[in-house]
């Protein structure tokens, strides 16, 4: 059986071992091995699968994070449930990378040292049917982004690219 500390945010066994939550395994690991660099990371696209699933492990880690998403293919419970899960707080921003309005306020608050852009659209079917839009979001709102990047001396980008493949 298991009994939950909430104090000690672990679980205990009835064999008397402590499970840990995984913030508790990260906090040791950058307290007895100082070989990263904690960072500020600019999220694109947090709201979504792949961007909350990543924020969950750069809060993990203990680094800073600030979301950007326009909830086009996000939502904004998977972020509370990333709060839930690593019982950290962060930063949402509701808006667009095609707004430099949005993105610069964003940069010049939270000062990212990093950002990785998830913001793409990636449904086949309305890539074909309106190309325009696609381009417009993924080819235009991602210069938008490298510009204000190099606006703000942030240099370092992980860009993930979702290709969709349909092999007949």
């Amino acid at each position: 059986s298991l009994f939950w500390d909430p104090a000690l945010q672990s679980v205990e066994l009835a064999s008397g071992n402590r499970l840990r939550r995984r913030t508790e395994y990260a906090y040791e690991r950058r307290n007895c091995r100082n070989w990263f660099q904690l960072m500020r990371v600019l999220v694109t696209g947090g709201a979504g699968y792949i961007g909350s699933h990543t924020l969950v492990e750069l809060l993990t880690e203990g680094h800073e994070a600030l979301i950007i998403d326009n909830l086009s293919n996000g939502h904004e419970e998977a972020l509370a449930r990333v709060k839930l899960l690593v019982n950290r707080d962060f930063d949402f921003v509701k808006g667009d990378i095609r707004d430099p309005e949005a993105l610069d306020l964003a940069f010049s608050r939270f000062k990212p040292e990093a950002v990785i852009h998830f913001a793409g659209l990636k449904s086949v079917s309305d890539s074909v049917e309106q190309p325009l839009i696609y381009y417009e979001n993924n080819v235009a709102g991602s210069v938008k982004l490298l510009k204000c990047m190099d606006l703000h001396g942030c240099k370092k980008i992980v860009f993930s690219d979702i290709s969709i493949l349909n092999w007949s």
